[in-house]
């Protein structure tokens, strides 16, 4: 009798959490129409296009949120965190192409990582990319 109750409750908090987790990705959907909209009006906001990037990838549209990361380094090159996070996309990107793929990933991912390096000024994003760029050099990949 216990384990039917425990398996009862096991399945309503499962639902809950998918519930929940179908709300928020409905939330994010509702706030990507909003952005879309706002970028209508302010095309070169590049705060917007960041918040699109970013939800993008929450969402997982990960060619999207590069898109848009890129769309921000057009609009302010100087926008360090654009640069890192076209960097790590592109670096994610790596196992996520064919095998004949990776090695132009992954010089794409280099590259990325080099700007990035580039133009910050941080101590803590240079050793960050300093470290993402040893890595990748250092890999068969």
């Amino acid at each position: 009798m216990i384990k039917i109750l425990l398996l009862l409750i096991l399945s309503v908090v499962s639902l809950q959490g998918f519930l929940a987790a179908e709300s928020d990705r409905d939330e994010l959907l509702r706030q990507k129409e909003a952005l879309h909209a706002a970028i209508k009006i302010q095309p070169n906001d590049a705060e917007l296009w960041m918040k699109l990037g970013f939800l993008q990838k929450d969402l997982g549209e990960w060619d999207e949120a590069l898109a848009n990361f890129q769309k921000v380094i057009e609009i302010d090159p100087q926008k360090v965190k654009a640069y890192y996070l076209v960097a790590l996309i592109k670096e994610r990107k790596i196992k996520a192409v064919p095998a004949g793929d990776r090695e132009r990933v992954k010089a794409q991912a280099i590259q990325a990582w080099e700007k990035c390096l580039q133009v910050s000024e941080d101590a803590k994003v240079r050793e960050v990319a300093q470290k993402h760029l040893n890595r990748l050099k250092a890999s068969r990949e």
